[in-house]
């Protein structure tokens, strides 16, 4: 699946548009980690915020 999203003054954009952010349950305060590899390929990959009710 491919979308596209723009990229706005200040160098923001929306990382993640609703179709991911449904699929995946992404909430406020998740994480999103960037990895980019030998051949210039960007890698995006969604994680949970840990806190200390998780971890209890």
């Amino acid at each position: 699946m491919n979308v596209e999203t723009k990229v706005y003054e200040g160098n923001q954009t929306a990382l993640y548009p609703s179709v991911f952010r449904k699929k995946h349950n992404i909430k406020p305060n998740d994480i999103v980690k960037w990895r980019e590899d030998e051949k210039g390929n960007i890698q995006v990959i969604f994680q949970k915020k840990v806190t200390i009710e998780n971890v209890i």
